[in-house]
């Protein structure tokens, strides 16, 4: 059982570093282009391309945008070993608790 307790830890960690990252990028991206638009009040560019020209002139944000997607790939990773396990859980006739506590020790 413990072994499905790190899981579901490890799957809270990677969610709120996840949530707190994106949360940082947008609101980054908000204030940068409202500040750049101000300096720029007739410039049509649209968003996006303001936001990859700013981001480039920016290393914490390049690396925090990576940060972000470091932890979003270690999320998807236990989330499939979640989903995994329980399915395995959930068929006691082909695994065993042991079979299970391998296989989510294995990935962790």
């Amino acid at each position: 059982m413990e072994r499905f307790i790190e899981l579901i830890e490890a799957l809270n960690e990677a969610r709120q570093n996840m949530t707190g990252l994106k949360l940082w990028l947008s609101q980054k991206e908000v204030v940068e282009y409202f500040n750049w638009k101000q300096e720029n009040e007739k410039d049509r560019t649209a968003m996006d391309k303001v936001i990859a020209q700013l981001k480039m002139q920016d290393e914490e944000w390049l690396l925090k945008e990576s940060e972000y997607y470091q932890w979003k790939n270690r999320y998807e990773y236990v989330k499939n070993v979640y989903d995994i396990a329980s399915g395995m859980l959930n068929n006691p006739d082909n695994f065993t608790k042991d079979d299970i506590y391998s296989f989510i020790s294995q990935a962790l």
